[in-house]
């Protein structure tokens, strides 16, 4: 098998870490939602999982940035605009996505006293777009594998 770059190495741990972090968010999700909102160790749990798939992605993103030389972003949302402009997903994903960062750093820095109903929502609205960007993910480091 060819030998990947340094930054595709990164990007497959990434995606294994993040399979890891959607295996229990699947978990937690599979609890009705007023349960999560009432229980405050399954929702920090639902939280953090979220966090850190969003965090895996940015930080997927960047390296894939790298690799195909493009602008970097100024900010994480931006990454993933920046990311489809270099084709590897597509652009109504990407706008779809970016707003997520947000409901990360309200998560990771408190803006504001967060409605744990709507954090639980806003989740689950927001936890396909990261399964469907995986595929096109997969979809790029396999395709960049094989014309190694």
């Amino acid at each position: 098998m060819p030998e990947i770059n340094n930054n595709l190495h990164a990007v497959v741990a990434k995606l294994e870490l993040m399979q890891e972090y959607f295996s229990r968010l699947d978990l937690i999700l599979s609890h009705p939602e007023k349960e999560i909102v009432d229980d405050l160790t399954l929702r920090a749990a639902m939280e953090r999982n979220f966090q850190l798939i969003v965090d895996a992605a940015i930080d997927i993103n960047t390296a894939l940035i790298q690799e195909k030389k493009a602008q970097p972003s100024d900010d994480y949302q931006g990454t993933f605009v920046i990311l489809a402009s270099t084709g590897i997903i597509p652009h109504e994903l990407a706008f779809a996505m970016a707003p997520s960062v947000g409901l990360r750093n309200a998560l990771v820095h408190v803006y504001e006293k967060l409605d744990p109903a709507r954090v639980v929502h806003d989740v689950k609205r927001n936890i396909g777009q990261y399964r469907e960007y995986m595929g096109y993910i997969f979809k790029y480091v396999e395709t960049s594998d094989k014309n190694k």
